[in-house]
């Protein structure tokens, strides 16, 4: 029924268990577990459904086995009463009939000309398994417009050396400047309240620390990405304004730059080798600037030969 169906339970039970610290007890599970199922809930009805096919019970009886025999492994340790079962299972209903990653996921890029169209487009599809005759598939939202939002350099599967390359930092250093802000903060502001609020004070004032907490990082993350924009701005006008081949080489630089970096701190080799490169215009089309061959053509003549003879047979057949 579905090639990603353990690859996307497994992964949100990891999620529940990873989101469940120091925990003492059964009890103490169930509340952190029901807190954190009810936050992400909150993010999936934000994300468009999909399989609008499907509906709760045809669900269960698909999958509640497997919901079943999971729970009973990563979890045999606690008592899972019957309200966090169901809380799980409308959890994993939710995510799995919407556009939420299982974390096996493929992508579709498609870009181009439409037969009015100018300037390119582009579209960027999630596949991601499928149930039953349906496939699993998304428009993500990095899909665009050249005609509308003007030049762009978009990346697909890993982006850190993009990232790094265009706005001057690493997305792993942006994303701990903002964990480590919003832990700061509220160690501050629990500080503040166990040293200075009376008892009969703390709630509502724990309450107000952590609204203007909210409006502390919110006007950091958007001052950061204001800042960012005015870096990004210049760098972008020149690249709308290069020369095709110009574009072509710059594509292929951040793909070998992507490449070096994997050398340099990963084991697992994923971007490597000779680099396709291809440029689509509206008076030309398709045009291949490099691409790579999985044999030399000079220590392969008979095939070249045969396939000039093919060519010449089907011209005389027409």
């Amino acid at each position: 029924l579905l090639s990603t169906r353990p690859s996307l339970f497994l992964l949100f039970f990891k999620h529940i268990n990873d989101s469940v610290h120091e925990v003492t007890s059964s009890l103490d599970f169930r509340k952190k577990a029901k807190a954190y199922i009810s936050r992400i809930s909150k993010l999936y009805e934000q994300k468009k459904i999909i399989l609008t096919g499907l509906d709760y019970k045809r669900f269960l009886e698909d999958f509640g086995s497997v919901i079943d025999e999971v729970l009973e492994e990563e979890f045999r340790r606690y008592k899972i009463t019957k309200e966090l079962k169901k809380l799980i299972s409308k959890l994993f209903f939710e995510a799995y009939r919407r556009e939420v990653p299982s974390g096996y996921e493929t992508g579709l890029v498609i870009a181009g000309f439409g037969e009015e169209e100018l300037l390119p487009c582009l579209l960027h599809y999630t596949i991601d398994g499928k149930h039953g005759s349906t496939l699993r598939s998304w428009l993500v939202d990095n899909s665009h417009d050249v005609s509308k939002e003007g030049a762009a350099i978009i990346p697909f599967a890993q982006s850190d050396m993009f990232s790094l390359f265009l706005e001057g930092i690493a997305p792993e250093y942006r994303d701990f400047m903002a964990i480590f802000l919003h832990n700061t903060l509220k160690a501050k502001s629990e500080r503040i309240v166990d040293s200075y609020v009376p008892d009969s004070q703390k709630g509502a004032e724990k309450e107000r620390q952590k609204d203007e907490n909210k409006i502390i990082f919110e006007r950091f993350i958007s001052e950061f990405n204001s800042f960012k924009g005015k870096i990004i701005k210049p760098f972008m006008q020149v690249v709308g304004s290069l020369p095709k081949e110009e574009m072509a080489a710059l594509a292929e630089a951040l793909v070998e730059l992507t490449s070096l970096r994997r050398k340099m701190d990963s084991n697992l080799e994923s971007v490597g080798g000779p680099t396709d490169v291809a440029i689509i215009s509206k008076g030309d089309g398709f045009i291949w600037v490099k691409r790579k061959h999985y044999f030399d053509p000079k220590l392969n003549l008979d095939f070249i030969k045969r396939k000039e003879l093919q060519l010449i047979c089907t011209k005389e057949v027409t």
